[in-house]
């Protein structure tokens, strides 16, 4: 645990009340909010998970609203990232949804019963409430906190044999701990989306593909440990279809190249497998967060190109560069075998023409600028560019 957060701490596992399951929570949201947003919505994922070695083996089932446990006056915690460390935000408890302690009938059409056995999870998802942004400045960071709580209402057994029963909240209650941010989920990983097929392009529109080429061997000498770096190159060519009319601008266009540069993603994107006994496992890092940075767009003029945000192509071209892998698992060693993909994923900005027709466009995005394209949103109504999965490249560490 951060020992920052431990005045923070209100329930740990010294807390558990013996006889009853094991149970922890971890949170997930996007690490940016922008503020001035007239729409305003950030959700947080929460996911109750019990242990698979829980001395307890029968099934439980609990009652958990992520409204009113999650974002309640007994649930998150806002800490701010200042000078002398974090500090706790007060929230006016008046404005944060209040927990009702009232007796339950067991239905499995309710959305806040869940059953869970050794080893399986259950999520929801809730916005945050509009109080913790009132008083919030633009490039200020804060992390959102589950400091332990309690789970009145539960009981052994399953769901379907406890269907329509009343369950009134208990004088031992579930423990609900707070759960470290490990730096990878453990096995067995979350399941990811398919890579993309070429069937999933739109007719009509421009054609990408991404092709990767990299050494079938990475040296661990001079490397930094549990760190190693495998250099690739990767390639995006754009074509058309034969016979379509006649294009704007001869088929040339400009695009935003985030989805190429973008971090390994669990949902699409570029991707690492690492070879096991039962085939190939995906690795996942730390790719969620538990805390926002409020943030203002940041304007982004595409002909100007200050940041090599964007890439221009006629038909037929393509555009290559460097990626270099250097998220692997704390234990990597030599021997070790890994599979490297781009999965395929959609532009979030193009338009036809090249940068002297752009001079003068503007585009929005989040404060910290490698994020997808906020404003104008869906790409003003443009066709959707599909870029379906690359080759996949395999690669061995050795001495």
């Amino acid at each position: 645990m951060d020992q920052q957060l431990l005045p923070f701490v209100k329930y740990s596992d010294k807390d558990r009340t013996p006889d009853t399951p094991h149970l922890t929570l971890t949170i997930e949201g996007d690490s940016s909010v922008d503020v001035s947003d007239d729409e305003l919505i950030y959700d947080v994922l929460f996911t109750i998970t019990r242990a698979a070695d829980d001395p307890h083996t029968r099934p439980c089932i609990i009652h958990w609203n992520p409204v009113e446990d999650g974002c309640g006056q007994s649930g998150m915690k806002l800490l701010f990232h200042g000078e002398e460390g974090l500090q706790l935000e007060e929230l006016d408890p008046e404005k944060l949804p209040t927990k009702l302690l009232i007796l339950r009938e067991v239905t499995i059409s309710d959305p806040y019963f869940k059953e869970l056995v050794l080893g399986s999870s259950v999520s929801w998802k809730a916005p945050l409430p509009s109080v913790h942004f009132e008083d919030s400045g633009p490039e200020v960071t804060y992390s959102i906190f589950w400091p332990g709580g309690q789970i009145p209402i539960w009981d052994w057994g399953t769901l379907a044999e406890h269907s329509e029963r009343t369950l009134v909240p208990k004088s031992t209650p579930v423990t609900l701990n707070y759960e470290s941010d490990p730096e990878y989920f453990e096995d067995p990983p979350p399941p990811s989306p398919r890579s993309i097929s070429p069937s999933a392009r739109v007719n009509g529109v421009p054609i990408f593909s991404v092709t990767i080429t990299g050494p079938t061997t990475l040296s661990m000498k001079d490397q930094i440990p549990s760190r190693p770096q495998y250099p690739l190159t990767v390639t995006v060519s754009y074509h058309i279809e034969a016979g379509l009319p006649c294009l704007p601008h001869s088929g040339m266009l400009t695009f935003h190249s985030y989805i190429f540069k973008q971090p390994d993603n669990h949902d699409e994107g570029f991707r690492i497998y690492r070879r096991g006994n039962e085939g190939w496992t995906p690795y996942e890092w730390r790719t969620h967060q538990r805390g926002f940075i409020i943030t203002e767009p940041q304007a982004l003029n595409v002909g100007r190109n200050d940041e090599n945000h964007f890439w221009t192509l006629k038909p037929g071209e393509s555009w290559s560069f460097t990626r270099k892998v250097s998220e692997f698992p704390k234990d990597v060693a030599p021997g070790d075998t890994f599979r490297y993909i781009f999965k395929g994923a959609t532009l979030d900005w193009w338009n036809w023409g090249n940068f002297e027709t752009h001079k003068d466009t503007m585009v929005w995005v989040p404060g910290w600028l490698q994020a997808k394209i906020k404003d104008p949103k869906d790409n003003e109504g443009r066709p959707v560019v599909v870029v379906p999965a690359s080759n996949a490249v395999e690669f061995t560490l050795v001495d």
